[in-house]
């Protein structure tokens, strides 16, 4: 009975001391550490994440933009909390917001380092207005327009399946914007045509509209 009453007094303290340091901290969701509260990311479903955990969470979701942004329990975790509670780890909070600015550019406009080594993002091409743009990783140069290595005193060459995309457009009388250079086929509508690069060009002549010399192609409908 004495042995009973004991153990139960041991037990009660050791109870009573779990529950005083529990109150100081906070288990993280992912490892399970007891963790000071101050030391943490508290996600809007209330999981709690260590640094080392919260660090993990986002080298994850920045892997594959479908997982981006953080999230936890498929609710978005702000992104001004992750990098608070990243200040220590300025790798991880350094590449959280280069891909912040990848992601959030339009896929059709994202440059990428043509050398296989690299593929660091460059970033949009409506950004840069010379059609050379280097990369700010390994220094090499690369072309807005075809998205390939450019070298030195030498012109930007296309690949064989573009000049046979050309070649394809000037038999079939599509027309290529004169800013981007991408081919442009029209289906129906105007021949004053918008492109995706932001220049608005006739369709008849391939020059941009400000220096169109129809002077009717605005007023020319489509057969």
């Amino acid at each position: 009975m004495f042995f009973n009453t004991g153990l139960r007094k041991v037990v009660g303290k050791l109870w009573g001391r779990h529950l005083r340091v529990k109150k100081r901290t906070v288990e993280c969701i992912s490892c399970f550490d007891e963790v000071a509260p101050s030391k943490v990311l508290r996600a809007p479903c209330k999981h709690n994440y260590c640094p080392t955990c919260l660090a993990a969470l986002v080298n994850e979701s920045i892997k594959d933009e479908s997982r981006f942004p953080v999230r936890c329990c498929k609710k978005k975790i702000p992104t001004t909390r992750i990098l608070k509670r990243l200040k220590d780890q300025s790798d991880v909070k350094r590449t959280l917001l280069a891909k912040m600015r990848e992601y959030a550019t339009p896929q059709s406009e994202r440059l990428y380092c043509p050398v296989k080594e690299c593929s660091t993002f460059v970033g949009a091409d409506s950004s840069f207005k010379s059609q050379h743009v280097p990369c700010p990783a390994c220094q090499k140069v690369l072309c807005k327009w075809c998205r390939r290595r450019m070298r030195k005193g030498s012109p930007c060459v296309e690949d064989e399946a573009t000049q046979q995309l050309r070649r394809t457009a000037k038999s079939e009388g599509w027309q290529t914007c004169p800013g981007c250079k991408a081919v442009v086929q029209r289906l129906s509508g105007c021949n004053s045509i918008k492109c995706r690069c932001g220049v608005n060009f006739c369709y008849l002549c391939g020059m941009k509209m400000s220096k169109c010399r129809h002077g009717a192609c605005l007023r020319v409908n489509a057969r």
